[in-house]
């Protein structure tokens, strides 16, 4: 019991910061802003960091504005329980790039979903890109 409330606290927070971000409009082709192929690889490389729970390094790439509201630690504390659910990472089965508009500002974002097979379950990554490249928005399905 304590796993499932833990769980939905941690989606529950990861909606919230997808949903702060502003990037939640409907999809859209990519902006000509965006390379797909690096939008592609940087959601790859995040995938990677999470499987191997270095928190840390995910942070480091968020943007500055989202930096300051999720710690490695709360990543960990969110993430981890859902990590250990899962299993071992076995691999990306599905990876996915459109655009979006920011809901606020209308600024072009990048949304790269990766559909990932682990030992147990699959697991929906989402991560949402400002044209810097910084994440501003990270989800767990």
């Amino acid at each position: 019991m304590k796993r499932v409330i833990a769980t939905t606290v941690a989606l529950t927070v990861c909606i919230f910061i997808l949903f702060a971000a502003g990037c939640v409009d409907q999809s859209e082709a990519l902006s000509p802003a965006y390379d797909k192929a690096q939008v592609e690889l940087c959601g790859r490389q995040i995938a990677s960091l999470i499987n191997d729970r270095e928190y840390e390094s995910v942070v480091n790439m968020l943007s500055p504005s989202l930096r300051d509201q999720l710690t490695a630690e709360e990543l960990e504390s969110e993430w981890g329980a859902a990590m250990d659910e899962s299993g071992a990472f076995r691999e990306i089965n599905n990876v996915s790039v459109v655009g979006q508009k920011d809901a606020i500002t209308g600024a072009d974002c990048a949304l790269v979903v990766l559909t990932c097979k682990f030992e147990k379950m699959s697991r929906v990554y989402s991560f949402l890109f400002n044209t810097n490249m910084e994440l501003v928005g990270i989800y767990l399905e």
